[in-house]
């Protein structure tokens, strides 16, 4: 596994694969959670510290994960086995705009992919011809087992959390400058959710400057490790899933935080985000919101009904249960690789 940061989509794979018996090593410029579980980590600082990591790494199939896209072609010069290529974010779709010669490159140097929806796979494959015909598999950002809550507490219908990004302006404004990250700019969430009677508590993925947020009525805690974020949700109702900002990319993804919530008990309200919304809607196990001018849908919902749902079906969503799609991507890499090899060979009347 090769990330610029050992970001948790990049863990959740590997716990997941090296409890089927599979041996992982991450190659990463930052430690990642979990780091002393895997069978070997390898850090690098530029990008030729990288290639000689790739090329010094053992294992049959390189899986490099985004962002940066960078790192596909660089992965490429340190090595000739199969690549595959995990598109968390795929730029593109994300900024509407032509895709620029990074994420270009990556997508012709991989021999596979990961997306983590069936709309960014598609997005994926209309934007870069390269796609076609290559080995492709939707698996989104679910938790791993062993991170579930065992036991959750009594929750109250009048309390949501949010946890992930939040984009702040340097000055501490009530309402925080939306151009930084618009798809984490969450202040009017925030302030309608708690007009409307909510108890609203965040959990950010990065610190915050002091009183941010809370000035507008939210209590704010974290970043915490990992299983003290997700053990951290499980007192909260409902758990926002959204931005404020209609973004394609937020339309089409599956978030991370989707998965996170159910895996504690926690039912998703889900704003603005078409993929989440529909994955909610089919399975019953939360409430999709039309406007933040108006939350009644959630207020007239029957949260004890529908969290017992969540509870009832969460556990399908293990990570463990869908690692397969990942094992059979491996194995459509290789077979194509030496497929493509003995092709070559045959060409130049070497023996295979």
């Amino acid at each position: 596994m090769v990330a610029d940061h050992g970001c948790i989509r990049v863990v959740k794979q590997s716990l997941a694969l090296q409890a089927r018996g599979h041996w992982v090593e991450i190659v990463t410029r930052q430690e990642p959670f979990a780091f002393n579980r895997f069978d070997r980590v390898s850090l690098w600082h530029d990008r030729e510290q990288l290639i000689r990591a790739v090329r010094d790494a053992r294992g049959d199939v390189v899986h490099v994960h985004n962002e940066p896209d960078w790192l596909v072609a660089a992965a490429r010069e340190g090595t000739s086995r199969p690549i595959v290529y995990d598109i968390h974010d795929l730029d593109s779709l994300r900024m509407q705009a032509a895709p620029v010669a990074d994420e270009v490159s990556a997508f012709a140097c991989a021999d596979g992919y990961v997306h983590v929806s069936e709309p960014c796979r598609q997005a994926a494959e209309a934007t870069h011809p390269e796609h076609a015909g290559k080995p492709a598999v939707v698996l989104p950002c679910y938790v791993n087992a062993e991170l579930y809550a065992a036991s959750v507490p009594q929750a109250s219908p009048d309390s949501l959390v949010y946890e992930g990004g939040l984009s702040v302006s340097a000055a501490v404004e009530p309402h925080y400058d939306a151009s930084i990250v618009p798809i984490r700019h969450l202040a009017p969430m925030v302030e309608s959710a708690i007009a409307a009677g909510f108890h609203v508590g965040l959990c950010p993925a990065a610190p915050l400057p002091d009183h941010t947020y809370a000035n507008l009525g939210a209590a704010v805690w974290g970043p915490l490790p990992y299983p003290l974020m997700l053990r951290s949700l499980r007192p909260y109702g409902w758990g926002f899933v959204g931005a404020c900002a209609n973004m394609p990319l937020m339309q089409a993804a599956m978030p991370n935080k989707l998965f996170e919530y159910l895996s504690q008990g926690v039912v998703p309200v889900v704003y603005q985000a078409d993929t989440a919304a529909e994955f909610v809607r089919e399975h019953g196990i939360g409430v999709v919101l039309e406007s933040l001018d108006d939350w009644s849908p959630v207020r007239e919902a029957d949260h004890q009904a529908l969290r017992a749902r969540v509870l009832e079906m969460r556990h399908q969503w293990a990570m463990e249960r869908h690692i397969g799609l990942i094992e059979r991507l491996y194995a459509d890499v290789l077979r194509e690789k030496t497929r493509a090899s003995m092709l070559v060979d045959d060409d130049l009347g070497v023996a295979v």
